[in-house]
């Protein structure tokens, strides 16, 4: 008799941006040609205007209330490469314990320590720290901001095809689930 298959796509997933410098730019480019559908989050609306790529959504505003704000689930990936210390332990704040399927931040031992210790104060179980890819990205031993950008977005496809590819169930016979 006739077969049915079953193809199982999953939905797109979504990646937020916190900083629209020179970083997070070059990983929004890349993450765009990689089928993320990709925010980009800064306090600088005029940066977000002139430079954001074409594709890219625009938050712009306070960086962690508008993040606080997103909806965040297991097919969200969070990017924190903003200008400064400060503004990254409040982008993680924002997205820590939120369900995202991964969460990464910039910076030197140095920077993570700081963030970690000044969260660990605020709160956060050290386990939820201890998930987030920090330094992000894939050692390639990048120096340019496109090369960290790259190895950013390596990580992130990594981290995606960890999940599995798309799967066809089947074949199926008529009147089976």
């Amino acid at each position: 008799g006739p077969a049915r298959y079953e193809l199982h796509i999953p939905p797109q997933p979504r990646l937020l941006i916190a900083g629209g410098g020179h970083i997070g730019q070059a990983v929004a480019r890349h993450s765009l040609r990689l089928d993320f559908e990709t925010t980009l989050f800064d306090d600088r609306a005029d940066l977000l205007e002139r430079f954001a790529p074409e594709g890219c959504q625009r938050a712009s505003g306070e960086i962690a209330e508008a993040l606080a704000a997103a909806d965040i689930d297991a097919e969200t990936y969070c990017v924190i490469v903003t200008r400064g210390h400060r503004h990254d332990a409040q982008a993680l704040a924002a997205v820590i314990d939120r369900g995202a399927r991964y969460v990464g931040m910039i910076g030197s031992k140095r920077k993570v320590l700081l963030v970690r210790r000044e969260l660990l104060e605020r709160g956060v179980c050290e386990g939820s720290l201890d998930a987030v890819h920090a330094p992000i990205g894939v050692d390639i031993g990048s120096v340019t901001g496109e090369e960290i950008a790259l190895s950013i977005a390596a990580e992130l496809v990594q981290v995606r095809e960890q999940r599995g590819r798309v799967k066809v169930d089947g074949p199926h016979s008529e009147g089976e689930a």
